[in-house]
């Protein structure tokens, strides 16, 4: 199978065009958006265009500073002086630091966060330790990662129909196929797409860097309590794609009438979504426990 090139992923800004339909029980379609983004919430702290300026017309008065001490070497404030012009007007990704995510317990050995939702959610993904790594990726409802997520290696076969969560009806996934579950033990398990909506919405939602991994910094509305969701793309065949720009999390919950697809919670730096997804790629899971 021929790989399609990585900028086929749609942006989130086209949730609703209606020529984002497409037959997801086909497995080269690319994740793609199901609803208008909730846009991110602005960064605190100073606007971008300030800190900006300042770095331009700092790069401007360093060029004066080397031309008036060294004119013998006239060409490198002119150099100088375009190299700021450039990274003035490069946006950067604002950074937080990992003080800011207190976890407020701790269940069978992995961090927990009360957000004051209905369910707590997990510090950090699925095969990852801390809140900014990527963690592994899971097919939906396989229990262990993959080095390749094809058609042809899913565990429920490949389609019309799956040997599970087909023509059995069932909508959510058995904790047997949770990877959560399997994996963490104790009461840990994926979300359900309810409980993910509820995320989206009863927060608020920042583009931010930790470390040098891009992702969401979410803040509870209720208690102010912070969750970072690292945008870790998702895995295709044998390849990473979106990793720094995308993020899916699969939900437990399938769509109803159409068993090949799967909610997940979608973003990237245009916002936040409620998506439906081909079950047989591989996305991160971010646990929750009662």
């Amino acid at each position: 199978m021929q790989l399609k090139p990585e900028t086929k992923l749609q942006k989130r800004d086209n949730r609703n065009h209606p020529n984002n339909v497409r037959d997801l029980d086909v497995f080269d379609a690319e994740p793609k958006p199901e609803q208008k983004p909730k846009a991110p919430e602005p960064a605190p702290g100073k606007k971008k265009s300030e800190t900006w300026l300042w770095v331009f017309w700092g790069g401007i008065a360093a060029a004066v500073i080397i031309d008036l001490m060294a004119d013998w070497l006239w060409p490198i404030p002119a150099v100088i002086i375009v190299a700021a012009v450039i990274v003035g007007m490069v946006p950067r990704t604002p950074t937080v630091g990992k003080s800011v995510l207190v976890p407020t317990g701790s269940l069978s050995g992995h961090d927990f966060v009360d957000m004051g939702l209905s369910v707590k959610w997990a510090a950090y993904n699925v095969g990852a330790t801390m809140p900014e790594d990527y963690g592994s990726y899971f097919a939906w409802g396989e229990t262990t990662p993959k080095s390749e997520y094809t058609r042809e290696n899913y565990k429920f076969g490949s389609g019309s129909p799956f040997t599970k969560y087909d023509a059995d009806g069932k909508l959510l996934i058995d904790l047997s196929d949770d990877a959560a579950r399997a994996n963490w033990g104790g009461t840990w398990r994926m979300p359900t797409e309810e409980e993910m909506t509820e995320l989206r919405e009863k927060c608020n939602w920042e583009w931010k860097r930790m470390g040098r991994k891009k992702g969401y910094l979410v803040t509870s509305k209720r208690n102010g309590n912070r969750l970072f969701l690292p945008a870790a793309g998702y895995r295709r065949e044998g390849h990473l794609r979106g990793a720094g720009s995308y993020g899916y999390f699969w939900s437990s919950s399938l769509e109803t009438g159409t068993p090949n697809r799967a909610w997940d919670v979608s973003f990237d730096l245009a916002g936040v979504g409620r998506c439906r997804d081909y079950r047989g790629h591989g996305f991160s899971i971010r646990p929750v426990t009662e």
